[in-house]
């Protein structure tokens, strides 16, 4: 996203020095441009320490923290994608509708040419033929359901943020992190998956996607492998 919203609280009832002042804001534009919450790292590549933590304590007074600001960012960004996703379906209807068809310089493509228009929550989701984002929160809600016997619940922005990583990461990769997210999740491996199965959600996938890496899921796999021998051993001595 090209721009972003500020909340005025944020700047003039807080005690902010400017230099922090342009430190917060380059986060929140950081944040719009990644459209997912940067890593610690990316952020000192930004900002300095100090005035990261001084942030922090800052925002703290107001009763919030650095990372709901930044959560708020996605937030918008979401919508956005959202907006450029209806414009496109009204386009896109408008295009395909036969009244406004002209045929003196050819024929209409075929059906299955036609890019499908989704509409989900009374919000249009536009995607070529097969429609991975539904495809793809339909594979997360049955593995939700198996661990837990409960429905997921999918709400609008799943989809979007779904469409979103897709586009940019490709089926496997974001298949390949939702696993990730799956295990840690189960075993409650990491501070934003203490919650269990209750952290197991799209918006995770999105907001964490730095943080699901490949060595984590190397680490519970070998940890399971560990388990189930020593169990094996304890069967066996009995």
């Amino acid at each position: 996203m090209d721009w972003i919203k500020i909340y005025t609280k944020h700047f003039l009832n807080t005690k902010f020095t400017l230099l922090e002042r342009g430190a917060f804001l380059t986060l929140q534009l950081l944040t719009a441009q990644l459209e997912r919450i940067p890593s610690r790292e990316e952020m000192l590549e930004q900002v300095s320490d100090k005035q990261l933590k001084a942030i922090a304590d800052r925002l703290q007074g107001q009763c919030t923290t650095l990372a709901e600001v930044l959560q708020k960012v996605c937030e918008d960004v979401a919508r956005v994608l959202h907006r450029r996703c209806s414009d496109t379906a009204k386009h896109q209807k408008s295009r395909t509708d036969p009244k406004n068809i002209d045929l003196s310089h050819g024929t209409p493509p075929p059906i299955d040419k036609i890019e499908k228009i989704e509409k989900i929550d009374n919000i249009y989701i536009v995607a070529k033929p097969p429609t991975l984002n539904k495809d793809f929160v339909n594979k997360f809600s049955e593995l939700y359901k198996n661990e837990t016997k409960a429905d997921y619940h999918k709400a609008s922005k799943d989809f979007i943020i779904a469409a979103n990583l897709l586009n940019k990461y490709g089926w496997d990769q974001v298949e390949g992190k939702a696993k990730m997210l799956f295990i840690m999740c189960k075993e409650k491996s990491s501070w934003f998956t203490k919650g269990g199965m209750a952290d197991f959600k799209i918006g995770s996938l999105s907001t964490h996607w730095n943080e699901l890496l490949p060595e984590r899921k190397e680490k519970t796999e070998k940890d399971e492998s560990r388990e189930f021998m020593e169990k094996l051993k304890e069967r066996l001595a009995k």
